[in-house]
């Protein structure tokens, strides 16, 4: 429940303000800054060595324990290094663009990493140690932050572009600040306790192949933008950028769940009989995330109306692919998940590399004819590609079966959705697909059903203790 108010709350504020942005800001504007995030977010997991990862199973590992800490630690010795090479790129790089605004799109790049990466391995500490309550906090002072600035800089000051972008930095910022001040990282820091050259060399050994991993999800989640916009346009990928924010509702739900089982998968992979579960809560995980992606494509258009402005609103052609694809991603991280915790973190990598040249061959070959939808068409190939090949090797690596061909007839149920709703606006058919998915998966909702009235029990017994 914390990791939900975490996600839901910062998410559905900032949601909320799409009819700021859209009013307020070009489509060129908008796409400008989404590429900015674009190039920090390539640069992370490779200066980084993705070592967030590393930080999060070893603080679990050596939770208790004097080196509990270390492993943080060692990520921020990481960051110090990853923050100079970084600003040498960026100001070598500027010095090839002419852009009236360049200075300040680079001190908006080098904030935005350091910020990123230090958020990132702080992160992965706090929910090493579980400390979610602080997490949770931290989310929300970030997002009010942000959107508070976002109302001074884009409403009140009108300065566009870069109020967007000094929003974003500041709001991280507070959320760092109050993360770091809790955990008291001063002290942290200056304890004498350090892991060994062995221990530093394992952690780097668990996350190398993470560093490609995290490269070929860049590509396949943000190198999109930068096929948009060189072939067709930075307007067209300011629509992409907007499209995007609909199916972050569904990026909610996975991550919530995601967050909160991530820790428990580390320890129930340990356990011989712990297949048979893990199978079944994936069921159940999938039918859930797949019902509420058939809402979001039936409600595409209503959406759109509502959170887009003037010529944002042709962005509603590109929801429906994108939702369906972040489905297929939800079921890449439950597996993925269950990879890492065997530390089997290559076959992540080729999985994810695979992938990423897949979806940069569909770019080239699909913008040109049909420009966004076309981007949208390769990252949903490129995912269900990823899946396949994880799923099918988790399965004889692991012994879990995954019932790969009723996912495939769940995913063919979503994209026929996601065709109807382009081409004509049926409700109709849509509704029908949508009791379609309910009826193949009868036992999964009856179930889900019996979870929530349990929780509601429990809640309800646990304010009857308190009073």
């Amino acid at each position: 429940m914390l990791f939900a108010v975490a996600s839901f709350v910062p998410r559905l504020l900032s949601f909320f303000l799409l009819r700021l942005y859209t009013a307020k800001l070009s489509e060129s504007d908008y796409g400008t800054v989404d590429l900015l995030n674009s190039i920090v977010s390539v640069a992370l997991p490779i200066l980084m060595y993705d070592i967030s990862d590393a930080i999060l199973i070893n603080t679990v590992k050596y939770k208790g324990t004097q080196k509990q800490d270390s492993p943080f630690v060692y990520g921020i010795r990481i960051l110090l290094l990853a923050a100079i090479e970084f600003t040498i790129l960026v100001i070598g790089g500027s010095m090839f663009t002419n852009s009236d605004y360049k200075i300040y799109y680079c001190i908006y790049m080098i904030c935005l990493f350091i910020c990123y990466a230090y958020q990132n391995n702080l992160l992965s500490y706090l929910r090493g140690i579980d400390a979610v309550s602080i997490i949770t906090v931290s989310a929300i002072i970030s997002s009010i932050v942000t959107i508070a600035c976002n109302l001074v800089t884009i409403m009140w000051l009108d300065m566009g572009v870069l109020g967007l972008m000094t929003s974003t930095c500041l709001g991280t910022i507070a959320q760092s600040i109050y993360s770091s001040c809790k955990i008291r990282v001063l002290k942290i820091i200056k304890s004498p306790y350090r892991l060994s050259k062995e221990n530093e060399h394992d952690m780097l050994k668990y996350s190398f192949p993470l560093i490609f991993a995290g490269l070929a999800w860049w590509v396949n989640n943000s190198s999109d933008r930068l096929f948009i916009s060189m072939i067709v346009g930075v307007s067209y990928n300011g629509l992409y950028a907007v499209a995007s924010k609909i199916p972050n509702i569904l990026s909610l739900f996975t991550r919530v769940i995601s967050q909160a089982l991530q820790l428990s998968i580390y320890n129930e992979v340990k356990d011989g009989e712990a297949g048979e579960y893990l199978k079944h809560l994936y069921e159940l995980y999938i039918f859930l995330i797949s019902m509420v992606c058939s809402i979001l494509i039936i409600l595409t258009k209503f959406m759109s109306k509502i959170l887009f402005s003037g010529s944002f609103y042709e962005a509603w052609r590109y929801v429906p692919g994108l939702i369906s694809a972040n489905v297929i991603y939800a079921c890449i991280g439950y597996i993925t998940d269950i990879e890492a915790a065997t530390s089997r973190t290559s076959s992540i990598a080729k999985a994810t590399i695979l992938g990423a040249v897949l979806n940069s061959v569909l770019n080239l070959v699909l913008i040109p004819h049909f420009n966004v939808q076309g981007a949208v068409t390769a990252t949903v190939v490129s995912y269900f590609v990823i899946w396949l090949v994880i799923a099918l090797h988790a399965q004889k690596t692991i012994n879990i079966k995954f019932g790969i061909l009723r996912n495939i007839s769940m995913f063919l149920i979503l994209i026929v959705q996601w065709i109807f709703i382009s081409l004509k606006t049926i409700y109709f058919i849509n509704i029908t697909l949508m009791f379609l998915l309910i009826v193949f998966n009868y036992r999964c909702l009856a179930e889900l059903l019996k979870i929530g009235k349990s929780i509601l029990r429990k809640i309800k017994g646990a304010k009857r203790g308190y009073k």
